[in-house]
């Protein structure tokens, strides 16, 4: 037995925490590059009050109307955001929306107005698309 494994190196305690570690890091990766491509569990209709109240000051919003939007603040359009998911990803915009930020140091949403909002923007997103397959129809 000199030199030579059991065969049992698959049951050690450092391959299991190993396997647990992989696991772990393969489900959070798998979840955030999900989350990139499906709809959020939000209501886009529930999202539109918010929206009015609170975005549409800094934002321009499809089908608000933009003479409430201060041009001092040059925050990305909704449709910017809908049409670049690559750059601005359902994690990226939940972490954003959920942290504190000039100039929303002040709101705080919670994670059903966060998802809300995430799929309003999967409704502009859903627009954009069909708009690109029709030539813009």
């Amino acid at each position: 037995m000199t030199g030579r494994r059991s065969g049992r190196h698959k049951d050690s305690p450092v391959m299991a925490g190993l396997s647990l570690a992989a696991g772990l890091f393969l489900l959070v990766a798998g979840t955030e590059a999900g989350m990139a491509g499906s709809a959020p569990q939000g209501d886009a209709k529930a999202a539109r009050p918010l929206i009015a109240a609170l975005c549409t000051k800094c934002h321009l919003v499809p089908g608000f109307p933009d003479d409430r939007v201060q041009p001092a603040v040059r925050a990305p359009s909704f449709a910017q955001i809908a049409e670049n998911p690559q750059i601005y990803t359902d994690a990226r915009l939940a972490r954003f929306l959920q942290q504190p930020h000039w100039p929303m140091q002040g709101i705080v949403l919670s994670r059903r107005d966060v998802a809300n909002i995430l799929a309003f923007i999967h409704e502009l997103r859903q627009e954009w698309r069909e708009k690109g397959r029709t030539g813009g129809r």
